[in-house]
C-alpha cells in the first residue's frame, strides 16, 4: 500500500508540483502507523543518497 501511495505521489510531482502533497502523504503514513524506509523517504524529502553520504547496494 505504501508503494502505491509513493507511486501516486511521484506521478503527481512530475505533472503538478503540489507543495502540500508530501505533507499530506506524511499525515496519512502517520495515521496508518506505517514505517517508511530511507529509500522511500529520501525522494519525499528531496534528498539523494549521495547527499546523505550513502551508496545504493549493488
Amino acid at each position: 500500500m505504501v508503494g502505491v501511495l509513493l507511486g501516486a505521489l511521484a506521478s503527481l510531482q512530475s505533472t503538478q508540483p503540489d507543495p502540500l502533497a508530501n505533507l499530506e502523504l506524511f499525515d496519512r503514513v502517520a495515521e496508518k502507523g506505517w514505517v517508511l524506509s530511507t529509500s522511500q523517504l529520501a525522494p519525499l524529502l528531496g534528498l539523494s543518497f549521495a547527499a546523505m553520504g550513502l551508496c545504493l547496494p549493488g
